[in-house]
Order: C-alpha cells, then sequence, then structure tokens
C-alpha cells in the first residue's frame, strides 16, 4: 500500500501508528486468510515492498507451475514493476492483470499491488 490513510479510515490501524509508518516510510504487506486480512510483514518503502512481495510469492509458489493474477490500485506503473519481478521467478504463463476491486481499495486505497495465484 502507497499510504496507511485508508486503513486509518477502515479502523484497521490508529493514528498514531498511522503517523509513525509514514515517518519510517512503512509498507505492510497484508494476506487474505479465510476472508479476513491479516499482516504479513512491515518493509520500509515501495521498492523495498515490491520486492519482498516477489520474494514471498516465489517461496511460496516453491517452484510449482502457477496461474497467477496482479491486481493493482490505480497504480498500473507499481504493477509494472512487480511484474517484471516476479516474471523470471516464477512458473506462471502471462498473468492476468486487473485493477483491484472496490471492496479491497476501499480500505487499502491508490497505490496498492497485489497478487493472487495458485497451483495448476
Amino acid at each position: 500500500m502507497d499510504s496507511l490513510d485508508y486503513l486509518v479510515r477502515g479502523g484497521r490501524i490508529g493514528m498514531a501508528g498511522a503517523f509513525l509508518g509514514s515517518i519510517l516510510n512503512i509498507k505492510p504487506l497484508l494476506f487474505l486468510k479465510d476472508g479476513l486480512v491479516q499482516p504479513y510483514e512491515k518493509v520500509r518503502g515501495k521498492a523495498k515492498a515490491i520486492e519482498r512481495l516477489a520474494q514471498i510469492v516465489e517461496e511460496r509458489a516453491a517452484g510449482q507451475r502457477i496461474q497467477c493474477a496482479l491486481v493493482h490500485g490505480m497504480d498500473p506503473a507499481g504493477m509494472e514493476q512487480f511484474r517484471l519481478k516476479i516474471r523470471a521467478r516464477l512458473r506462471c504463463d502471462e498473468p492476468i492483470i486487473s485493477k483491484l476491486g472496490a471492496v479491497v481499495g476501499t480500505h487499502t486505497g491508490p497505490g496498492v499491488v497485489g497478487v493472487i495465484f495458485v497451483p495448476e
């Protein structure tokens, strides 16, 4: 996520946490488990967050052939940067590229980049 403001508005984090996170340029990595948004880890800076997200997907895919979709919240440049990073690392044919849906986008705001993948 590019900004923590939308997490504050959605009640996911407090204003003090968002303020500190903004000063430190924290980019939280989140995942969905059983329909709930859960924290995975925190990274400083967008470039490092995109790199770490690519590493996580590579680790979780474990060399398997996968089907994947890349989603973004009004950030096609960030999505393209992410697509280039994972392209050489994953056994995924051309990924589906899409804008993020309204429900998740409401809580994450513009500038979010995400990935959905399943083994073939």
